[in-house]
């Protein structure tokens, strides 16, 4: 058994027909992976060509990269529907992008993977929902606030992004409390978070105009009762609304 096999247990296989889909959508995105191979892991991201194999941008800073017939394991989280997906393939080496980087180039998997693997059904959000989220930060005389936006809810946490400046980065950190608003069927509501989760993700496109995404996990702390009431009709009714589809 390959030693990241174990990464994989309890996700299920996806249809064979929506694995080109699934992976088109990555690429079109220049997804971020994390990418795991004999004793080592690193991030990297889909480069857009539509090749026969896949291609990783390895970007700077790797000290390791898989060399061709390296066993390598891919993970990502789709931000469309929420499901992290993977998928276990091998390494034809490293080439020279047209952009003049490095990237791995990956054989096409035959197999594509797929779970949640959190407690709370977490379900996107519709465009209106998404755009309405604003979070704040830092104490309430010198406080500072962006708009961000919403990928996906649970009854018990978000995950959300926002824009920033490569230049002047965001002092947020894992264990942090946000203050955050959401529009939710036409009603504001605030609760404190904390931040469980942080990762910059911005695309070399965004990188390439000077900008970062920053990507960040947050629970829900004590919300208010008409804001949970709130959040679970709506998660119960995107979740129904999936459902159907």
């Amino acid at each position: 058994m390959h030693p990241h096999h174990e990464n994989f247990v309890g996700w299920e296989a996806i249809p064979q027909g929506a694995i080109a889909r699934i992976i088109a959508s990555a690429r079109a995105q220049q997804a971020l992976v994390e990418l795991f191979f004999e004793d080592a892991s690193s991030n990297m991201y889909f480069l857009k060509d539509a090749t026969p194999n896949i291609l990783l941008d390895v970007g700077a800073g790797h000290s390791r990269i898989p060399q061709k017939g390296t066993i390598v394991t891919v993970r990502w989280r789709r931000a469309e529907d929420g499901y992290h997906y993977g998928f276990q393939t091998m390494s034809d080496g490293v080439i020279r992008h047209s952009d003049g980087h490095d990237a791995v180039t990956l054989a096409f998997p035959k197999v594509l993977l797929r779970t949640q693997r959190r407690s709370a059904y977490r379900v996107p959000v519709d465009l209106d929902t998404a755009q309405s989220l604003t979070v704040q930060w830092d104490d309430h005389v010198d406080y500072k606030s962006t708009a961000a936006f919403a990928h996906d809810l649970s009854i018990t946490g978000a995950q959300l992004s926002f824009s920033t400046y490569l230049e002047c980065p965001v002092a947020i950190e894992i264990g942090q409390r946000l203050e955050i608003t959401v529009n939710l069927q036409g009603e504001h509501y605030g609760s404190t978070a904390q931040v469980v989760r942080m990762e910059k993700v911005g695309t070399p496109d965004d990188h390439s105009v000077g900008r970062e995404r920053v990507l960040l996990g947050v629970q829900f702390i004590d919300p208010s009762q008409p804001f949970q009431n709130a959040l679970e009709a709506y998660v119960s009714r995107q979740q129904q609304l999936l459902l159907r589809r």
